[in-house]
C-alpha cells in the first residue's frame, strides 16, 4: 500500500512537471495538477517517515497554488477560493488551525460569492462558530438557521415539499434548529425514494441517494441492508457501488458503543481511500486493513466488525484481524424495525 501511494506521488510529479513545460507554471490545467500532488502528499501516511513531514509539503504546495491563483485570476476568483477553502479545511485537520479572524472574514467572502445555500458555506460558518464562544456562537446559528428557514420556504415555493433542494434545506434546518422537523425529513426522502424506484428501479444512483438519506434519517439498519441487498442482485456482491454500500449498516453497527465511535471513523476512511480504480474488489480492502498499522486494539475491533459485514465471517483477512485482535464479548443486536 505504502509503496502504491509513493508511486503515485512520483505520477503526480512527472505530470505536474510534464505540464509546467507544457503550459507554464500558472495555466490552470497545471495548478490542478498541483492540487492532485498536494492531496496525495496529504494522504501519505508513510511506515518509516515523519507524517507530519509529508504533510507540511502538502500544505506548502496548497499555499503555493493559492499564491498563484490569486496572482492570475485574483483573490475571488472561484479557483482562488477553492485552492484558499482546501489550504485552510486541511490546516485544521493538521493542528495548524487558522486564526478565527481569518476563517471568518473568508467565510464572508465565500457566501458572498458562492451564496448562502453552497453545501461548504454552512460548513464554513460551523467552523467559525466552533472558534467562538457564548452569544457570538449563538448568533451564527441563528443566522444559519434563519437563512435555512428562507431556502425552505423558497424551495417549497419553487421546486415542492419533495425536491432534493427542499429536502436538503430541511436538513440543514434541523440542524440548526432542533428536532421539530426530523418527521417531515424522514417523510420527504421516503416519498423520493419511492418515486425514484419506481421510475428509474431500486439500484440507479439517484434512487440509492434517495434511499440512504430516508434510511440515514429514520435511524434504520434494516433500510441500509435492503438497499445493499438491492445493490448486490442487480450489480454483484463485488461490485464497488455494492460494497460501499455495505458500509452504511456495517459501520452503524459497529459504533452501536460509545467508545468505538472514533476508531470506527478511522477505519472508515482507511477503507474509502481504498476507492480509486486499482482497488475495485473488496478482498483488496482487506487488505489494506490487515497491512494498516494500528496500535489501537478499539480499532482492530471495529475493523473486525466492519470487514465481518462485508467479507463474512471465514474472510482470509477476517480470520487475520480477528487473531490480532480477538473481539470481546458483545450484547446482542436488536436492530430496529418499523
Amino acid at each position: 500500500m505504502f509503496s502504491s501511494q509513493l508511486a503515485r506521488i512520483r505520477d503526480h510529479h512527472a505530470r505536474v512537471a510534464a505540464l509546467t513545460d507544457a503550459a507554464g507554471p500558472d495555466d490552470p490545467c497545471t495548478l490542478d495538477a498541483r492540487v492532485h500532488l498536494a492531496d496525495t502528499y496529504l494522504r501519505y501516511v508513510p511506515e518509516a517517515d515523519d507524517p507530519h513531514e509529508w504533510a507540511e509539503r502538502g500544505l506548502a504546495e496548497l499555499a503555493l497554488i493559492v499564491e498563484s491563483r490569486t496572482r492570475t485570476a485574483g483573490p475571488e476568483d472561484p479557483g482562488t477560493l477553492e485552492a484558499r477553502r482546501l489550504l485552510l479545511e486541511q490546516r485544521g485537520l493538521h493542528d495548524d488551525e487558522s486564526p478565527v479572524s481569518e476563517l471568518e472574514a473568508f467565510a464572508t467572502t465565500w457566501e458572498r460569492v458562492f451564496g448562502f445555500t453552497h453545501p461548504e458555506t454552512t460548513v464554513l460558518w460551523n467552523r467559525v462558530a466552533f472558534h467562538r464562544a457564548g452569544t457570538d456562537r449563538a448568533a451564527i446559528h441563528a443566522r444559519l438557521a434563519d437563512g435555512w428557514r428562507q431556502a425552505l420556504a423558497d424551495g417549497e415555493r419553487q421546486f415542492g415539499p419533495d425536491h432534493p433542494d427542499t429536502l436538503e434545506a430541511r436538513r440543514q434546518l434541523l440542524a440548526h434548529d432542533g428536532e421539530s422537523r426530523r418527521a417531515e425529513i424522514v417523510a420527504g426522502w421516503g416519498r423520493l425514494a419511492a418515486e425514484r424506484a419506481g421510475r428509474l428501479g431500486p439500484a440507479h444512483p439517484s434512487t440509492v441517494e434517495a434511499r440512504t438519506e430516508h434510511a440515514g434519517w429514520s435511524d434504520s439498519n434494516r433500510l441500509f441492508d435492503e438497499i445493499a441487498a438491492d445493490l448486490a442482485g442487480v450489480l454483484g456482491p463485488s461490485h464497488p457501488r455494492t460494497w460501499r454500500a455495505r458500509f452504511h449498516p456495517a459501520y452503524r453497527r459497529a459504533i452501536a458503543r460509545p467508545a468505538h465511535t472514533k476508531a470506527a471513523e478511522q477505519v472508515l476512511a482507511a477503507m474509502y481511500s481504498a476507492l480509486d480504480p486499482d482497488y475495485v474488489h473488496v478482498e483488496k480492502l482487506g487488505s489494506l486493513l490487515v497491512d494498516r498499522p494500528d496500535p489501537d486494539a478499539v480499532a482492530g475491533f471495529v475493523a473486525v466488525r466492519l470487514l465481518r459485514a462485508v467479507l463474512g465471517a471465514a474472510g482470509p483477512d477476517v480470520v487475520e484481524l480477528h487473531r490480532r485482535y480477538p473481539l470481546p464479548d458483545d450484547p446482542p443486536e436488536d436492530d430496529e424495525e418499523e
